[in-house]
């Protein structure tokens, strides 16, 4: 069966309806429907979805940062969803607020998770094309190097012939 957006959409926004009028705006099970929100805007390709998405995306962060702990991983989580979307927007000063959130993301992750695991690596091969899109002096040297230890993850974490692996791969070759 194929997903409908509008669907998700309309039930979303009623469950965010009912989670605002009860818990309120600042609450965490509210702030991630925001981000369930954000996420569907961000996939869907209508006009104004990638505006609407980096609201609700900025709606989490606001709660998330007022309640969770400064490196809580489903904070890291939608640090690194704001920078994807970013990254798709593919404007200058995207790009750059797109790499500071990777780099909280990957920072956070590296103490609750440690340096080797596979999260680390998508953020590296995400931060990788920041890099590549940037074009700005050492930008490819830099997206190298983290597509080296993306790569170096993988083959620990997952495997040679993961896909992930593989996807590694040919953005090195790339």
């Amino acid at each position: 069966k194929r997903w409908d957006s509008k669907k998700a959409e309309f039930l979303y926004k009623m469950a965010l309806k009912i989670q605002e009028s009860v818990l309120g705006c600042d609450h965490l099970d509210t702030a991630n429907t925001y981000n369930n929100i954000a996420y569907l805007y961000k996939c869907r390709d209508e006009k104004g979805d990638k505006n609407r998405a980096e609201e609700y995306y900025l709606k989490a962060i606001t709660t998330q940062e007022k309640f969770l702990d400064g490196e809580n991983i489903h904070l890291a989580m939608t640090y690194n969803n704001l920078a994807t979307l970013y990254l798709d927007r593919n404007q200058d000063d995207d790009l750059n607020e797109a790499a500071k959130l990777y780099f909280k993301a990957i920072s956070i992750w590296e103490k609750k998770l440690g340096k080797v695991h596979p999260k680390i690596a998508l953020a590296y091969c995400n931060l990788s094309a920041v890099y590549q899109e940037r074009h700005q002096p050492g930008d490819c040297k830099q997206a190298e190097l983290l597509l080296r230890n993306a790569v170096d993850i993988f083959e620990a974490t997952l495997g040679e012939e993961h896909p992930y692996s593989a996807a590694a791969y040919n953005n090195l070759g790339s």
